[in-house]
């Protein structure tokens, strides 16, 4: 078997030659007095002509400046989020010696091997030897559990509870959303905002499209680079339609994945919905919409009954729904989703209601159409206007620091930023719930197999369900228990019987 000889690793620095446009590298010479201050001649290695390497000019100081601008702008630039494919730290597999794609059996059966190898007891006369046990140990316990190691691959060592490299605070964009904008009681209604996997996943790509852009410029005091020969254009072409592909395989994806939010709320819905529309004898049944006194031996109505102050308080559908979204509002931009969400129940009950009325052709429902399409130009209208918004603050605040601004205005600016940036994520997020509740509320209005009938009823639920939505107002109090007396009051439906 041949012997292949290796060298050292040297620090050599790339140019390229202006005389036949070659990329060469060359070793620093020795410092001498005459290298520092006339610099020094250098020979292509491909067509022998020379040229001379100033210092500080294009040569050894502009290519080791280049390179390490080059290397600060890829660390300012670095992924703040790995995936599982590429993870953000590669030490814990590094201490077991496994590559990324390992099984739960290899690490297993790389701890056994190190854990004997590397144990105190086999190791008295090295110090280290506990302290090495103690990471080995440390990195099994990590990526043999895939909870953590998930949670690894994303943030890195030790960030597993949301921390970030180099000590910086790194949350997880998918949970902030999630919370932020009506938390886990608004999934049932909403489902998950998809715009924190959309920014985590931009997090994650950071660093691909930082070396796209690098491999952009050129600085114009540099040669030209060299013409790339057939298999840098072939290479390069394979990588563009991986990129496609990749591309591609994410939009198909997230496809997928909003269909099945669609369904998932769709379920939800009619079940909702079915309080009224399975229950009133027709779409205008005020019994069950809006409440009526019944006998406390009459169950043949769809109402509840609880006892408070020794009487009788029918809850209907509108007052079980009044509950409800009062509970929801107290939630992170709870009133503001109950009311996007509530006007497009409403809409689209009106739109359905118009166009399968007695007006023949829906003639009646172009209206709500047209009104429906004015309004969902008005929101995205309004929300490219917050993004601009949000980006003069932000060249005020960059601004700010060139003219030496005061901390305290400074602080100010900053201030106002957080708030429009809320805002305008916030408007991305409304956009997004619109969207989804329209195509929800379209499936649940168009089942097949469902007579028209049945289908009006559950516009008509539709209707009273978002007028429930869009009449709750915020409060400065947090939402008063149900209990005796005055809360009841409040609630939409009829009140208690005299006792």
């Amino acid at each position: 078997m041949q012997t292949v000889q290796s060298r050292l690793k040297e620090a050599y620095i790339t140019v390229t030659c202006p005389h036949c446009r070659t990329q060469v590298e060359y070793l620093n010479p020795t410092p001498t007095e005459s290298t520092l201050k006339d610099g020094f001649h250098l020979a292509c290695a491909k067509c022998s002509q020379t040229w001379i390497i100033k210092p500080g000019g294009a040569g050894a100081s502009s290519s080791s400046s280049s390179s390490s601008a080059n290397k600060s702008g890829k660390e300012k630039a670095k992924r703040r989020i790995g995936t599982d494919e590429r993870p953000l730290d590669m030490t814990y597999y590094e201490r077991l010696g496994l590559p990324v794609t390992c099984t739960t059996e290899d690490v297993k059966k790389a701890y056994r091997r190190l854990a004997i190898k590397f144990h105190p007891d086999k190791n008295p006369d090295d110090p280290s030897a506990a302290e090495r046990f103690k990471e080995i140990a440390i990195a099994y316990t990590t990526l043999s559990d895939l909870g953590l190691r998930h949670a690894y691959n994303e943030f890195g060592k030790g960030k597993g509870d949301g921390g970030g490299q180099d000590g910086e605070a790194m949350v997880d964009p998918e949970a902030i959303f999630s919370q932020l904008f009506g938390g886990e009681r608004f999934q049932d209604i909403i489902g998950t905002i998809s715009l924190g996997q959309d920014m985590k996943a931009a997090m994650q790509d950071e660093d691909e499209d930082e070396d796209d852009t690098t491999a952009k410029t050129h600085d114009p005091s540099q040669p030209p680079p060299p013409t790339p020969s057939p298999e840098e254009i072939e290479a390069k072409r394979k990588k563009k339609e991986a990129k496609a592909e990749a591309e591609k395989k994410v939009a198909e994806h997230k496809e997928k994945v909003r269909q099945e939010r669609v369904n998932n709320l769709v379920e939800r819905l009619k079940t909702k919905l079915a309080l009224f529309s399975e229950q009133a004898e027709g779409e205008d049944d005020e019994q069950i919409a809006s409440g009526g006194q019944c006998p406390p031996w009459d169950r043949s109505h769809a109402c509840y009954r609880i006892e408070a102050d020794r009487t009788y308080l029918i809850l209907t559908v509108r007052t079980m729904w009044t509950i409800e979204a009062e509970e929801l509002k107290q939630e992170s931009y709870g009133v503001e989703l109950l009311h996007t969400v509530g006007f497009v129940y409403k809409s689209k009950s009106q739109h359905y209601l118009a166009t399968t009325g007695i007006i023949p052709f829906g003639v009646a429902g172009w209206f709500h159409s047209a009104r429906s399409t004015a309004h969902i130009i008005g929101q995205t209208v309004s929300t490219v206007r917050s993004a601009y918004a949000l980006k003069d603050v932000f060249e005020a605040i960059s601004q700010a620091e060139k003219s030496g601004l005061s901390e305290e205005k400074k602080k100010e600016l900053e201030d106002k930023a957080a708030q429009m940036g809320l805002h305008a994520l916030f408007k991305g997020a409304k956009l997004e719930v619109e969207s989804v509740i329209r195509e929800v509320c379209d499936t649940v209005l168009a089942e097949e197999g469902v007579n028209t009938a049945m289908l009006r009823k559950r516009a008509v639920a539709m209707g009273i369900l978002g007028e429930v939505y869009e009449s709750v107002k915020k409060d400065a109090h947090s939402n008063p228990p149900i209990g005796r007396g005055a809360p009841f009051a409040n609630l939409g439906g009829a009140p208690p019987p005299a006792a």
